[in-house]
């Protein structure tokens, strides 16, 4: 036998992989959706600045946390725990945003968060906001996915 490793790999058979994931996990997909959109909206409230920036200086000190306390609706709805940081009660009360629930849609669940802040895709262009959260989420997400997948394997071969 010459020398060297040689593996085959085909999507067949890491699609029958993540669909034998999905059928051991005691998770419905509402509670998998609820789960990925809690760290995502983490994210999104941690990258969003309390004030923007305007020729070098902070915003006045009432309009901090404007835009992360438009996530608020979004973040009650889901259940996070605590409140955003850094962000008043008064702004809070106030909150500009929304959130839409579909995750009791079972041929498409989604949940959809809205901040209506005036500001806010200004902010997103200059700090990429959702665009860095959602990569990390992926990041993650795919991290997770290989490591369960390398449990299941080792499950199979001993």
């Amino acid at each position: 036998m010459p020398d060297g490793m040689s593996i085959t790999f085909t999507d067949r058979e890491f699609n029958a992989a993540i669909d034998e994931l999905a059928a051991d996990s005691s998770r419905t997909d509402e509670q998998v959706l609820t789960g990925q959109a809690i760290q995502l909206i983490r994210l999104i409230v941690r990258g969003t600045p309390l004030a923007r920036e305007r020729r070098g200086k902070r915003t006045r000190f009432r309009n901090r946390g404007r835009a992360r306390a438009g996530w608020w609706p979004s973040w009650l709805r889901l259940g996070v725990f605590g409140t955003p940081g850094g962000v008043g009660s008064k702004v809070l009360a106030n909150a500009e945003g929304r959130f839409r629930d579909g995750r009791k849609d079972l041929s498409n669940p989604f949940v959809e968060m809205i901040n209506e802040v005036n500001y806010i895709d200004k902010l997103d262009r200059d700090y990429n906001i959702v665009g860095e959260a959602a990569a990390s989420r992926f990041d993650d997400m795919q991290g997770e996915i290989e490591r369960r997948y390398r449990q299941l394997m080792r499950r199979k071969s001993g």
